[in-house]
């Protein structure tokens, strides 16, 4: 392969078959080639009429376009010397001769190997999941399938930092409207990895309550306020929405943590003592926890105690339910 200088006009950049990145812009490339120029050349096949084939370079190629260049360094390969399958495993390992794939930019692979290069179930086991750092699992590989088809905003949101895999790869298996609806409301509150999962388990149980669609608990009009309301910063959003869905799946027991939180306010304790009750209110069973860092502080909260544990509130405490 000779390396020529090639008119960008002539590359395909619409055709993003041997694409493999997920982030097409890294922050760096461009400082890289305004600095020292391309030092490496991109991969091209010649298709005469259909114009020139990314195989690998495209991030390069963006870049090159972005800073005014006309043109860039290209190996080109003719026609029909590559079939697709081995153009596509080029670029493959190409990216991995200098880094892993993250988990998105891996199901692009493992999609285009599958339904573009059709290549069999067992030569991808075999021959690419090791390699991607996945294990050689039919399941593996189905679930990595679902995450290609993942929606935008959800794979921006993951890119991000701010979902998961394990929420990612549970809404790659839902239906769109679920994945729509739960990255707009993303899109204005944080949760942590517990609270992803927590959210996902009560609108699963809430809409399975009602045999309405999965989306449904997201659109209520108390959850749109929430996510709207400037006042409260995206974490804040989170577990307000969070306890919102959780009082509406489990209103019984929610009533009951009312009560006890009431109950318990009457009993002037100071905030160093914790009051637990079952978590379910399925006996009458409280624990009790505090901390003191001196002596003086144990005797000062034991006092609290042995006052709280005189008044009449506390048999009300052990009844509720």
């Amino acid at each position: 392969m000779l390396v020529e200088d090639v008119q960008l006009d002539k590359v395909n950049s619409g055709d993003e078959t041997c694409r493999i990145s997920e982030d097409l812009d890294p922050p760096h490339l461009e400082t890289s080639l305004r600095e020292v120029g391309q030092v490496n050349p991109v991969v091209l096949i010649d298709r005469d009429s259909d114009g020139m084939m990314i195989v690998c370079g495209f991030r390069r190629l963006r870049a090159l376009r972005r800073l005014g260049h006309s043109s860039a360094l290209a190996r080109i390969l003719p026609a029909g010397s590559l079939p697709l399958p081995e153009a596509f495993r080029l670029a493959l390992w190409d990216n991995l001769s200098h880094r892993q794939l993250n988990p998105l930019e891996a199901a692009r692979a493992l999609f285009t190997l599958r339904r573009t290069c059709g290549l069999s179930e067992d030569s991808i086991l075999r021959g690419y999941m090791p390699a991607l750092g996945l294990a050689p699992h039919p399941h593996v590989l189905r679930s990595y399938l679902a995450l290609h088809a993942l929606h935008p905003r959800l794979r921006s949101q993951f890119s991000e930092g701010r979902l998961t895999l394990a929420t990612v790869e549970r809404l790659a298996s839902r239906p769109a409207a679920l994945q729509a609806v739960f990255a707009a409301t993303m899109a204005g509150i944080r949760l942590t990895a517990s609270l992803q999962r927590q959210v996902l388990d009560l609108v699963d149980e809430l809409a399975a309550r009602t045999a309405r669609p999965a989306e449904e608990p997201l659109l209520q009009r108390e959850v749109v306020e929430i996510s709207a309301d400037a006042g409260l910063a995206p974490h804040e959003k989170g577990q307000r929405i969070h306890d919102l869905l959780y009082r509406q799946r489990f209103p019984r027991i929610s009533a009951a943590e009312d009560r006890f939180a009431a109950v318990t306010a009457t009993l002037d304790l100071p905030g160093d003592v914790r009051v637990h009750h079952d978590r379910y209110f399925e006996t009458q069973a409280i624990r009790v926890e505090f901390e003191a860092d001196s002596a003086a502080r144990f005797r000062t909260l034991a006092a609290a105690l042995e006052k709280a544990a005189r008044s009449p509130e506390i048999d009300t405490l052990f009844q509720i339910r």
